[in-house]
């Protein structure tokens, strides 16, 4: 995988040329350099190469590279590769800050979980094609945000009438039931009450990114 980082040169030596490429001056770079270096957790590795740190390093690296000269812009891609967990979760509440400043970001991702926290507007795609293009919360309202998760017991007898629930997915200890044309959940919650179900959980629920994204590209996958 290329990120676009010299292998033989030293890291702070790299960032330096970055930082001058995009018209940062020596002294405020280095400001600049130190500043991100410490809010990385890389300070130690300033004198390294860039073929001493890992895959997780050499990215934090690069976003560095990317946000020195603090630009009004940023596009991103692939962020989060090469990231654990913690370091994930680290580089979004950084780019959530970029967001408040009134920053511009564009990235792309396969992690709809990742787009679904960041973004306000997305674009998905499958095979070069646009699936579904708009801000989330529209795109969510118009794939039906009103999906119910339900935990009990003796539900069969609602659960498979088709005139009340169109599909069911088991997901963990609960299932999510999409509901029929013209159904809302209250109606489904009666029936539930009177047929005796034993009911522990009950909560309307939005469809995530990837259950949109799911729907929308099994139809063109088999030639719908």
């Amino acid at each position: 995988e290329e990120r676009g980082l010299y292998k033989k040169m030293k890291i702070v030596d790299q960032l330096r040329y970055f930082a001058a490429l995009k018209g940062v001056g020596y002294r405020e770079a280095e400001k600049r350099i130190d500043f991100w270096l410490d809010r990385m957790m890389l300070s130690e590795w300033k004198q390294k190469k860039t073929s001493d740190l890992s895959k997780g390093m050499q990215q934090k690296i690069q976003f560095i590279s990317t946000v020195l000269h603090d630009p009004d812009l940023l596009i991103l891609d692939e962020p989060f590769s090469g990231l654990d967990p913690i370091n994930v979760e680290f580089l979004m509440e950084v780019i959530s800050e970029f967001k408040t400043r009134d920053k511009t970001i564009i990235f792309s991702t396969h992690l709809m979980e990742t787009a679904e926290k960041l973004c306000t507007d997305i674009l998905l795609i499958n095979k070069s094609r646009k699936v579904l293009a708009g801000s989330i919360r529209e795109i969510k309202q118009s794939h039906g945000a009103n999906l119910i998760a339900l935990r009990a017991t003796n539900v069969n007898g609602v659960i498979n009438d088709k005139t009340l629930v169109e599909r069911v997915l088991e997901h963990a200890d609960e299932r999510i039931l999409y509901p029929a044309a013209g159904v809302n959940a209250q109606q489904i919650l009666l029936r539930l009450i009177e047929s005796g179900s034993e009911i522990e959980k009950f909560e309307k629920i939005e469809p995530s990114l990837n259950d949109i994204f799911l729907d929308n590209v099994k139809p063109q996958e088999s030639g719908q």
